[in-house]
C-alpha cells in the first residue's frame, strides 16, 4: 500500500544543521510513519469485518431434479442446493430442509392420486445473501381424478446464519395496522386484474389476520406463503383456478419497518442495510 505523507507544519529542529538535528527529523518521521501505518491497518480491519457482516453471500446455488417417470407418473421437481458454506453441518441441515420443502407438494397429493399424477415444479431465487435465502416454487399438478390441473405456488425462506426455516410470523409482528394495510390495498398486487377476485375470500379482518399468522404452513399447500426480494416482502394467497390459482401482493420494506420482529436477528441486519 502506497503511503502519502502530508506536510503538517514546521519541525522545531529543522534549522539546526547538525547530526543531532538530522536524528531529530528522522525520529519524527519514523514516529509519524508508525502512527499512520497503525491507523490504516486497524481502520482497514474494522471496515473489512463490517462488510463481511453485511455482504457475506459466499455460497453457491445449483439445481437438483427429483424425477419419476413411468406409464402412470410424470414427476419433475426442481429445487436448489447450497454449496460453499464453511459450516458443513449447517449446510447439510439447510439442504435437507430445502429438499423436504420442495417435495412437500408431492406429499400433499394422496396415495390414490399417485400413480396417476403429472407434476412439474420449477423454482426461482428471489433473494440470496448472507442473511436470507428466499425461494419460490411454481408449476402445475394434474391428478387423473381432478377436474382441472392445479396451478401451484409455494415458498421457502431460510435464515442462512442460523440454518432455520423462517415463516412470516418469524419476520414481522402481525399487528392490527399491518393486517389493515393488507385489507386496504397497501400491499400491491403483481397482477392488478386479480386483486378484487383474489381478495374476495380474504376481505374481513379476522380472516386476513388468521391467514397471515398461519402463513408458510408445512401442513397444507393451501396456506398463504411469504417471500422476500431485495426491497420487498411478498405475500401469496390461494385463488380460484380461473384467475390463476394464486395471487401475489408486495410491499416495500420501508413501509413495514415498525413491524419488524425484534428477535429475528438476520432479518434485522438485512433490513437495516437495505436502501429505501
Amino acid at each position: 500500500m502506497a503511503i502519502k505523507f502530508i506536510k503538517r507544519g514546521s519541525i522545531p529542529c529543522e534549522n539546526r544543521i547538525s547530526l543531532r538535528g538530522d536524528r531529530c527529523i528522522m525520529k519524527r518521521i519514523i514516529i509519524l510513519t508508525s502512527i499512520l501505518i497503525f491507523t490504516i491497518y486497524f481502520t482497514g480491519c474494522n471496515k473489512t469485518e463490517e462488510l463481511d457482516q453485511i455482504t457475506d453471500d459466499s455460497y453457491e446455488i445449483s439445481t437438483i431434479i427429483y424425477a419419476e417417470e413411468d406409464d402412470n407418473n410424470n414427476i419433475s421437481i426442481e429445487y436448489p442446493k447450497v454449496s460453499g458454506l464453511s459450516d458443513e453441518a449447517k449446510q447439510k441441515t439447510i439442504n435437507d430442509m430445502i429438499k423436504a420443502e420442495a417435495l412437500k407438494v408431492y406429499n400433499d397429493y394422496n396415495y390414490e392420486d399417485r400413480g396417476h399424477l403429472s407434476l412439474k415444479i420449477e423454482y426461482n431465487i428471489t433473494l440470496k445473501n448472507g442473511c436470507i435465502l428466499s425461494i419460490q416454487y411454481f408449476g402445475l399438478g394434474d391428478a387423473q381424478m381432478a377436474p382441472h390441473p392445479h396451478k401451484l405456488f409455494y415458498t421457502t425462506n431460510i435464515d442462512m446464519k442460523m440454518g432455520n426455516r423462517l415463516r412470516l410470523v418469524d419476520l414481522v409482528n402481525i399487528e392490527e395496522k399491518l393486517v389493515n394495510m393488507f385489507i386496504n390495498g397497501e400491499f400491491k398486487p403483481l397482477w392488478p386484474e386479480q386483486e378484487e377476485l383474489a381478495l374476495s375470500n380474504y376481505g374481513t379482518y379476522e380472516v386476513v389476520k388468521e391467514s397471515l399468522i398461519n402463513a408458510d404452513s408445512i401442513d397444507t399447500m393451501e396456506s398463504v406463503f411469504s417471500y422476500l426480494t431485495n426491497d420487498t416482502l411478498g405475500i401469496s394467497i390461494p385463488a380460484a383456478h380461473a384467475i390463476g390459482g394464486h395471487a401475489e401482493f408486495e410491499i416495500k420494506y420501508k413501509y413495514i419497518a415498525e413491524y419488524l420482529k425484534d428477535d429475528s436477528e438476520g432479518w434485522k441486519e438485512f433490513m437495516s442495510n437495505t436502501e429505501e
